[in-house]
């Protein structure tokens, strides 16, 4: 069976289970306790020398980092299809996730881990209001760019994608630090009420991400 190691469903682990669900895929979830130091032991080094999760392991293969991964479903698991068959519509696909690493996922990420993660986990050490403020600067032009790309299609790619997969926890991120995709971006917010409806987005328990299990531990 396929093993996805992860810690506490964190938000690229997401990006993973939602093709994993989207392709009918059965596999067993490892909690690799970063915290603990779990990914610095020597048998997990081994298995990835990034010592990061997520990081998929099917039989003698170890795949790390969640776009690899999702690729590597993809080819090796082709069916149903998640990438377009087109050279050209799969280097546009392609091309989408790049910008949103470069340039939407780490100003999420950021704002969460400011002010989700630290203020509950001291040792992370005091929020920076500088970073806050700098992400928050920088996400208005990020969204104006997914909107664009998204135009008149249901998903990024046409069809239900990987594409969306990566970006999919991160919008919905965004609810954890109180922030919302702006009334202008109408392509937007309807691929988000869009996606939610899906099936995988149950499976893949995009709303119990490791922050969100932070807010709810806090709440208790």
């Amino acid at each position: 069976m396929l093993k996805l190691y992860h810690y506490r469903n964190n938000i690229w682990t997401v990006c993973v289970r939602l093709v994993l669900a989207e392709k009918g895929l059965d596999y067993e979830m490892v909690n690799v306790d970063l915290f603990a130091g779990e990914h610095l032991k020597p048998e997990f080094v081994a298995l990835n020398p990034y010592h990061k999760v997520p990081l998929l392991e099917d039989g003698a293969v170890a795949v790390p980092e969640s776009w690899i991964i999702n690729e590597y479903l993809e080819d090796r698991y082709p069916s149903p299809p998640l990438m377009p068959r087109d050279a050209r519509d799969r280097a546009r696909a392609r091309a989408i996730v790049d910008y949103a690493n470069r340039f939407f996922f780490p100003h999420v990420y950021d704002l969460l881990i400011e002010l989700v993660v630290k203020p509950r986990i001291p040792a992370m050490g005091e929020p920076s209001p500088g970073a806050v403020t700098k992400s928050k600067e920088a996400l208005p032009a990020a969204f104006e760019r997914l909107e664009h790309e998204l135009g008149g299609r249901e998903f990024f790619a046409g069809d239900f994608s990987i594409v969306d997969c990566e970006i999919i926890p991160f919008v919905a991120g965004l609810a954890d630090v109180d922030m919302a995709i702006p009334p202008k971006c109408g392509n937007l917010r309807r691929w988000l009420q869009r996606v939610g409806e899906r099936p995988s987005y149950r499976a893949a328990e995009v709303d119990s991400r490791f922050t969100a299990s932070l807010l709810r531990e806090s709440a208790a």
